[in-house]
């Protein structure tokens, strides 16, 4: 496997388990995980060795998507082009989940904790999602005035159905594990 510096890749016989590993931050998506997630999808589509792919993340979170903190460093230096690294960033984030969907054995996310916005977007794009009792899924993006990325807008959808994802949207409920399972978000809890 790749090295890495914010996520871990494990090996046992034919399973492989990526952990998204900034557990301090919620495992939330730095420019530095989003560039690794690119290395990381890629080599697990086109190398590794594997039958089937376990995607999690450290500590009490699965991701709480973007990490506001580096958001909140580009509003207040003028030296970063805010919204320039967010579109690259976004940009590099499309293409490691596209790079994700070409993996050819079954992805499972395992949620363990929150799945939020691009967090939640990750979790959608794997091929099937299993869900911790103290898991919980939030849209999020209208909460920082920021529209979906990471494949939401096109997973969300097939899930759940176009109606149901726009509402989903739309209201932006915190739904705990059980209300995610009656959704038909995950399989399991």
């Amino acid at each position: 496997p790749p090295e890495l510096n914010t996520l871990k890749i494990e090996i046992d016989g034919e399973i492989g388990t990526l952990t998204l590993d900034r557990p301090d931050a919620f495992n939330a998506m730095s420019p530095e995980m989003i560039a690794e997630l690119g290395t990381a999808f890629a080599w697990l589509a086109d190398q590794a060795p594997l039958r089937a792919l376990i995607v999690t993340g450290a500590g009490q979170a699965f991701c709480s998507g973007g990490d506001v903190t580096w958001f909140e460093k580009g509003v207040e230096s003028e030296e970063i082009d805010l919204p320039s690294q967010v579109r690259r960033g976004a940009d590099q984030l499309h293409v490691a989940i596209v790079d994700l969907r070409r993996i050819p054995y079954p992805v499972i996310a395992a949620v363990n904790g929150p799945a939020a916005g691009a967090g939640f977007s990750l979790a959608l794009a794997c091929d099937t999602r299993i869900a911790s009792e103290s898991a919980f899924f939030v849209c999020a993006y209208g909460r920082i005035g920021a529209s979906p990325d990471g494949g939401m807008t096109y997973f969300l959808p097939r899930v759940v159905g176009p109606s149901r994802a726009l509402e989903l949207l739309l209201e932006d409920p915190n739904m705990d594990a059980a209300r995610a399972l009656e959704e038909g978000l995950v399989r399991k809890v």
